[in-house]
């Protein structure tokens, strides 16, 4: 009997799948909500240090139902289409946090709505933005940087 292959490439794509930060459901850490009800995540076993100054994460996150609202207005108000987004469930982020000043980039962003359907993906270089006091973004840079 000859061995079957072709579940060899199904069976790897299944372990990179599960071991991705996006897909897999442990590691997850609250580290905030917002005022319509959000949920602040970080993926504790994604955190990479890239350089001495420079750390990688993953952050989702979850939209209450005044969240999805309030950023659908924003898309709106922005030129940016909204379809599909009255579903919208989650967001997932790599950001890039600096150490040693305060200051954090979204390098890969990606939305998704209730029935895990990708609403939107975008990867950039994108600038740097200051980390203000009193936000989810210092609370974030506090817990990841410990």
């Amino acid at each position: 009997m000859k061995p079957n292959f072709s579940l060899l490439p199904t069976f790897f794509l299944m372990i990179l799948l599960l071991a991705s930060p996006a897909i897999g459901f442990s590691d997850w850490v609250e580290y905030g909500r917002s005022d319509h009800g959000d949920i602040y995540l970080y993926h504790s076993g994604s955190m990479k240090q890239k350089t001495k100054d420079i750390v990688h994460v993953w952050v989702k996150i979850v939209f209450s139902a005044e969240g999805r609202k309030d950023y659908m207005i924003k898309l709106r108000n922005s030129g940016e289409s909204t379809e599909g987004y009255e579903k919208l469930s989650h967001s997932l982020s790599l950001v890039e946090i600096d150490r040693t000043r305060p200051r954090f980039r979204i390098l890969y962003g990606s939305e998704y709505d209730t029935e895990d359907k990708e609403l939107f993906r975008g990867s950039r270089e994108a600038p740097w933005k200051e980390i203000l006091p009193n936000t989810t973004q210092e609370i974030l840079k506090k817990q990841v940087c410990k």
